[in-house]
């Protein structure tokens, strides 16, 4: 019994301490892994600008102007709210803003 009740105890330590490693090595890999991530911008100057163009949303850098990207969301079917603030231009401080936005109107 008392055998049966020390290898109980030495399997579950090995087992902890296979998960941990495991945890440990998963862990510190996935840090240096950002190929897709999408960082926030902690700047207070909005770097994105949304309006509509030939009737579509469109995001423009503010730095310069330039399209950043155009959509397939058409104008006429966001409420009115949003194609009000679309004709002023909605100021966005980051990508993940961005895209958060988009992806609230995409259908």
């Amino acid at each position: 019994m008392r055998r049966r009740f020390s290898y109980s105890i030495g399997f579950l330590c090995a087992a902890a301490l296979l998960s941990t490693g495991y945890y440990i090595s998963y862990d510190a890999s996935s840090e240096g892994n950002t190929e897709y991530s999408i960082e926030a911008d902690t700047s207070s100057a909005p770097r994105y600008v949304l309006r509509v163009s030939e009737g579509r949303v469109c995001a423009y850098r503010t730095e310069d102007g330039s399209l950043y990207e155009s959509t397939s969301i058409e104008a006429r079917t966001l409420p009115r709210s949003i194609q009000e603030a679309l004709a002023d231009g909605i100021y966005l401080k980051s990508e993940v803003e961005l895209y958060s936005f988009l992806e609230s109107y995409t259908s």
